[in-house]
């Protein structure tokens, strides 16, 4: 939104605008977390896009797994975010796209050979 947009600052490099983006998802990540620690409800998905904002493939395919697990509605958008393509030739995050349900024989929506 337009006033968030106003928050960002304006830059002159693109390595300083690769540490402001990296602030923000720090700090989006910290709120995330101190909402979780104070019993709010925080989708998985949340946390897998800071992490994948700090292209930190550990933690950010934790939360995939953790989207997966808990059938966050938000897994659908994975493949095709942007935000996820470091991890498209990690073969965790190939091990961990062929694990979705609607990708297994027999599922709903499932493809048939």
């Amino acid at each position: 939104d337009s006033a968030a947009a106003a928050q960002i600052p304006i830059v002159t490099s693109e390595v300083e605008a690769a540490r402001v983006f990296v602030d923000m998802a720090r700090r989006q990540l910290n709120d995330l977390e101190t909402g979780a620690r104070n019993g709010d409800w925080v989708p998985p998905g949340a946390f897998a896009l800071a992490y994948a904002e700090l292209q930190d493939p550990d933690e950010t395919l934790r939360w995939l797994d953790s989207m997966r697990v808990g059938r966050d509605p938000g897994i659908q958008n994975v493949r095709l975010n942007p935000l996820f393509d470091f991890l498209r030739d990690d073969p965790r995050y190939r091990a961990w796209e062929a694990r979705l349900s609607w990708r297994e024989p027999g599922a709903i929506g499932a493809a048939t050979p």
